[in-house]
Order: C-alpha cells, then structure tokens, then sequence
C-alpha cells in the first residue's frame, strides 16, 4: 500500500532560487509532494491556509526579517508544521531572531547540497509525522471537551458557563478571545426523512464531514463540532460573517445535490468569551426549535426576537367541523381548500406549533373515527403512524406537504366500496354512543333505548365489535378526554363531567387503566415537553 505523501511549500522571492531547490531531491523518493509555490507573505499565507502542508521551505537573503510576521501567522494556528529556513548568510542576531519565531531547522543555501536537503526533508517528515499524531490526539481531546459540553447544554442544560470557561481556557481555543462566530447546521426533517426511509446514520455523518472539509469548514480555517449524525455547531474565527456565508451556501447545494437533503444553517452574533459563547448557543438553539413559519434556510440571529407564539383557541374556529362535513360529502377539493384556509390562518395568527400540529392530529383522526364509528369502513385508516407522521413536521411548509398526502390517501380510503363493517342494529347503537359520550351510559340504558334486552345486546355487540359494549364506552370516553387534556384548560374535574363521570376519583383509575398514569400526569407532561 502506497505511503501518504507529506506536502510541501517553497516561500521565496527568488524564482532561480525556487528553482534550485525543486530539482535539487528526489521529492517522491523521500515520501515528498512538492505542491505550491509562492513569494511574498501574503500569497504564501493564503497557500497555507489552502493547502495544509506538512512541511514548508522559506528562503530568505540579505539582512531582512521580513518572514518573522508571517511565521508568527502560521505557528499561532499550526504547531506542528515543520518550517525549514534557507538563508543566504550567517548573521548571529538574524539566526537567534529567527529561531525564536519558531522555525523547526535552519540551513545555509550556499552550502545546502542533494544529501543535506535529503536529510533535513527526511527529519521533517519524521518529525512532522510525530508533531501532527500527537497535536491531532490533544485536539480530538479538546474537541471532546467542547463538543460535551455542547450537548449537556442541549439536552439538559447540566453544562454551566464554568465548564464552557474551562475546556476554552486551552490555548488551542485562544482564536475565540480575539473573536469568533457559530453557525448551527443542520438536516431539516431529520425524524421524518428516517421514518420514510431508514439511514445509515454513521454513513451520513461521514458524508457530511467529507463535504466540510471540501468547503474549507474543517481545521485551521473553521471547526466542526457534531452534536449527532445530522447537525453540527461550526466555529468561525473572526467575526466576519459574509465569507463563512459563502461557504455555507455552497454546502447547502451540496448536500442538496449529492444527499437529496434540505439544510438550516444559523449564525449566531460574535462573541469573545464563555459566557457570551453560551448564551449565542442557547439562542442558535431557540431559533432552531422555534423556525417553524420560517422560509429560510440561512438565518441571523443579529437582532432577531424569539417568536411570540399564541395559544390556539379552539372555540373561535371552525375547520375541524368543515373538513369533518367536506370528507363526509367525499368533496375533496373542498378539503384541500380549508385545509389551505386552515394552515393560512395559523400562520398569520402565528399560533404555537405544537398546538398546530395536534390540531391538525385531531382534524384527521376525527374524520377516521366517524367512518369506522359509523361502521363505514372494515379497516383502519392507511396511515396507521398519521399522528407521527405530523409531529415530525418541523417547518409549515412540510406541513402542508404531509397534510397533502394525508389527504389524497383519506380520498381513497373513504372512496373504497365495501360492505358496511356492523349490522344496521349496531351501527345505530354506536352512533348513539358517540352522541352521548358526556352522560354516564350503561349497557341497560342502550338496550332500553333501542328496545332489546341486555344480554342480547351484550352478546351481538360482543360478537359484532370484538369487546363488549361497556369496554367500548369507556374506550371512547377516555379517548374524548384525552382530547380534552390535549386542547383544554379545563379542570380535570370538568373534564370527567364532560365525559359522564361525576366522581373524579372513580374518572382517574378509568383513565389510568387506559393510559397508564392520571389526568393530572399526563397533563403534567405534555406542558413540559410543549415548553
């Protein structure tokens, strides 16, 4: 297996004196890749910066310094780099200068031959192999470091500005003193993608990794840190944000093109300290979450404001009883036009997404429920993963994609001719149930209703429905309820009253039996993860 090559860059005025030295080894023979040349301090700055070398060749001649300020540039970014310095003369203070700049050797060109250029190239390459394994195992360290604390703030916020001070207080991090940006990158409706189509997470990673250090967002020039497999905080040093927007937008297109993914990047405002850095990473993280209206795909924070969202008010709304009365009448267009309606109006009110999201949850599974209550249909509806699905929606324009789809699959599934699921008798029985779900209803109330006897009702329901008629109220009156934790701010009291049970303890073991925790949990749990 061929050996890596270590890439070199010859630094010199003198063109004969490049020249020279380019046809004065072997390059290939020493595991050598001459790769650029270039003359003075800026340009050969920029060759750096492009091609990474391993080692660098400078020559200088009469009694100039002028290469000091540009290797004090390289080694504050780059230990280990070997610089080998070619003078044309031996002048003490000029040596002594000169080494205390941080060049790894020193060479005489008047009496540099084959051999000794051989041998200075030979323990460079060495000592660049040495430097380099052992620089990349301190920064994977401190990589680490940072990265952790990056995600303890993310999932928990257990990572204090002590522990940000910490890991920055490196000097490997010094670049972040003189100022640095973040940018938060990362695979718009990851969760959906991977319920549609299963991904090879580490296969992804590897991808986009790949594709940042194409894009220069790799060290020295930036540093990726990933928070998982599909989105990574970026650190920029400077604060000029216009350069690493280029770069971004290139990425995006990238892996637009190449993976077939929508991509957000966030720029977080500069900062100079631990604190500030958190702070700008809380934010990046807020805007992230809260995007949901957003159309693009490059955002600021730079006097950006958090969202004030509003709380749904299902009582001032009427979409759910339409699209219920559209799908019945099988008018889908009708549909698709409240639905349109529906979404609009969200947006200009700017209501909470999670609130959207399970409305939009609601709206459909109460079309689902009327056919199957009804004994309309013989199989549920198609997207059985329907809620899932649509709480996977981070943005509304995806949104109103699913919602489509969701659609055009109900339009078949109620078109679909089939034969009734229940008997007319039963059918009218469960109709009945679902109009009286707020009265406290008994087996013996629906036989007398419909004028049969209890234990024939019992026995035909149980054998038309699967479960007996009184498992079957219940089912439906904790369903109802859950709703109306869902949508709510009823108390939990009322809400028992709503769904017929005048004794609220005798309602929470009910409701535990169904779902395994009470009322007052459940609604617990949903405030936390809707904040």
């Amino acid at each position: 297996m061929a050996c890596e090559l270590h890439k070199v860059i010859i630094i010199d005025d003198d063109m004969r004196r490049q020249l020279h030295i380019k046809n004065l080894v072997d390059w290939h023979a020493l595991s050598c890749e001459l790769v650029a040349f270039a003359q003075n301090n800026k340009d050969a700055y920029r060759l750096y910066r492009e091609v990474h070398p391993d080692i660098i060749l400078i020559g200088v001649s009469g009694k100039r310094l002028d290469r000091i300020p540009l290797i004090h540039q390289i080694r504050r970014v780059d230990e280990s780099v070997q610089i080998l310095l070619l003078m044309e003369g031996f002048s003490y203070y000029r040596v002594r200068s000169y080494i205390r700049s941080g060049i790894s050797d020193l060479l005489l060109f008047p009496l540099l031959g084959t051999e000794g250029l051989q041998a200075a190239l030979a323990e460079a390459s060495v000592k660049a192999g040495q430097h380099q394994r052992h620089h990349d195992a301190v920064v994977d360290g401190l990589i680490r470091e940072l990265q952790q604390c990056l995600l303890l703030r993310k999932e928990d916020h257990s990572s204090e500005e002590a522990d940000f001070a910490q890991v920055l207080d490196h000097p490997f991090y010094d670049f972040i003193r003189e100022g640095a940006r973040m940018a938060y990158l990362r695979i718009d409706q990851i969760h959906l993608i991977h319920h549609q189509r299963k991904i090879d997470r580490k296969h992804l990673r590897r991808q986009l990794e790949e594709i940042l250090r194409d894009h220069h967002l790799a060290p020295p020039d930036a540093l990726g840190l990933f928070l998982n497999h599909h989105s990574v905080i970026i650190l920029f040093r400077g604060d000029d944000v216009t350069q690493a927007q280029f770069a971004i937008r290139d990425v995006h297109t990238q892996i637009q093109q190449l993976l077939n993914y929508e991509v957000t990047t966030i720029f977080s405002e500069p900062f100079t300290k631990a604190a500030e850095m958190m702070e700008q990473y809380d934010r990046l993280l807020a805007c992230s979450r809260d995007r949901f209206y957003e159309q693009e795909q490059i955002l600021q924070l730079k006097g950006s404001r958090p969202p004030q969202f509003q709380r749904l008010q299902i009582g001032e709304i009427r979409f759910h009883q339409e699209l219920l009365d559209a799908a019945v009448a099988q008018d889908f267009e009708r549909v698709q036009r409240i639905q349109t309606q529906m979404l609009d109006y969200m947006e200009e009110h700017q209501i909470l997404p999670s609130d959207v999201l399970s409305y939009c949850c609601f709206v459909v599974h109460n079309v689902e429920g009327r056919e199957i209550a009804y004994g309309m249909k013989q199989q549920d509806f198609p997207f059985e993963d329907v809620s899932d699905v649509i709480q996977m929606c981070e943005t509304l324009a995806t949104l109103r994609e699913e919602m489509k789809r969701i659609w055009t699959a109900a339009e078949l599934w109620i078109a679909e001719k089939s034969r009734p699921r229940y008997r007319r008798d039963v059918g009218e029985w469960l109709e009945f149930i679902q109009n009286n779900l707020h009265r406290s209803l008994s087996l013996k109330e629906v036989a007398a209703h419909f004028q049969v006897s209890p234990s024939y009702a019992s026995r035909l329901f149980k054998q038309e429905v699967g479960k007996t008629m009184v498992s079957y109220i219940n089912e439906e009156k904790m369903k109802e309820a859950l709703w109306l934790l869902n949508e709510s701010n009823l108390s939990v009291r009322e809400i028992a009253r709503r769904v017929g049970y005048e004794d609220p303890f005798y309602f929470d073991r009910v409701f535990r039996r169904y779902h395994d925790m009470t009322p007052r949990d459940y609604r617990r749990r949903l405030r936390e993860r809707r904040s």
